[in-house]
This record gives C-alpha cells, sequence and structure tokens, in this order.
C-alpha cells in the first residue's frame, strides 16, 4: 500500500450515503474514516464564533529564518498521538517589548502556525490556536497576523485530532487577538 495524504478539498457530499461525506485523514501513521454530517448534533448545535476586537497592534512584521535544512518536528495531538510535520524556519518578531521565535509547519505556499499563550488558560481554546501566513517576500520579511489565529477542529468536534505547540510556540506574552474559546461545546 502506497501513502495517504488528507485530502484538500472534500468538495459536496457524493451520492447518498445518509447525508454524510466519507473523508481520510492520515492521523497517528493511520489511515483513518471520518464521516461529515449535516445532520449530526454537533453541527445542529453549533452556535456562533467569537472574536477578540481588532487591534493593529497585533499585526507583526517578522523576519524568516530558514533552518540550515528543512527537518520534522514530533509534535503531539491532543488524542496522544505523535504526528511528524516539515518545518523550514522559523519567523523572529517582537510583540509588546518581548522578542519571539515562532516555528512554522510546512503547508504549501503558507506558512502555518500552531501555538498557545496564557490566553489559553481561558479566554481562547486551551489546547492551541492556528495561524497562518504568507511565505516571506524577497527581503525575508512576512507579517503575522494574530487577529487571524484561529480554533483548530477540536474546540468544535472531539472526534478530531489537532496538533499541540511545539515548546518555542508556547508563547509567555498575552494574544489578546484572534478566535475566542468556542462557547457552545460547554
Amino acid at each position: 500500500m502506497g501513502t495517504a495524504s488528507m485530502w484538500r478539498n472534500y468538495g459536496p457530499p457524493r451520492g447518498p450515503i445518509d447525508r454524510r461525506s466519507p473523508l481520510a485523514p492520515l492521523a497517528g501513521g493511520c489511515l483513518a474514516a471520518r464521516l461529515r454530517g449535516s445532520e449530526s448534533e454537533i453541527r445542529r448545535e453549533f452556535t456562533k464564533l467569537h472574536w477578540c476586537p481588532e487591534d493593529e497592534s497585533f499585526r507583526i512584521r517578522g523576519r524568516y529564518v530558514p533552518h540550515d535544512k528543512p527537518r520534522t518536528m514530533e509534535l503531539a495531538t491532543n488524542l496522544g498521538d505523535v504526528l511528524t510535520p516539515r518545518t523550514s524556519g522559523s519567523v523572529v518578531l517582537t510583540l509588546k517589548g518581548e522578542a519571539l521565535r515562532l516555528t512554522a509547519i510546512d503547508y504549501g505556499d503558507r506558512l502555518w502556525f500552531v501555538f498557545s499563550d496564557p490566553t489559553s488558560r481561558g479566554e481562547t481554546y486551551s489546547a492551541a490556536r492556528f495561524l497562518d501566513a504568507d511565505m516571506p517576500g524577497l527581503d525575508g520579511m512576512t507579517t503575522v497576523d494574530f487577529s487571524q489565529a484561529y480554533n483548530p477542529p477540536c474546540a468544535f468536534n472531539p472526534y478530531t485530532t489537532c496538533l499541540l505547540p511545539p515548546p518555542e510556540n508556547q508563547l509567555q506574552v498575552r494574544i489578546e487577538a484572534g478566535e475566542l474559546d468556542y462557547v457552545g461545546r460547554r
């Protein structure tokens, strides 16, 4: 059997499969079947998302610092698995006078960050939040906009697998920006 990867575009459900669409994510080294049901309890009871007020001070230019060569990281998931995403570099920036270095996960033509911060203790999702940024320009710079930070799927659904942040992305400065914890799951 060859390798498998998560389908990038799930598309609409095909055929009468009890209003569910089969998905095939690779989680913990195992191919898993996941059904997306338009009539699921989680989806029916979904309320709405809540976001911090917009604050330009959380939109920061940072310098991309490539690793000598790409490497894999061993990152735990919320379900206890270990996944090995690839990283080619980090972004160095300053927020509220504190120097930060965020390790980016390679994600196609984007940088992807998994991070937590002190707001994860009650205001934002406890496990982590995700954030995307553009690849650096010719000057090596990119913009990290924490107001675009969003909750991972496991914030809404206990049956999903989500990466936990690497130690260097467990920030000590409060990121009072982006998506707040989803209150509908309580």
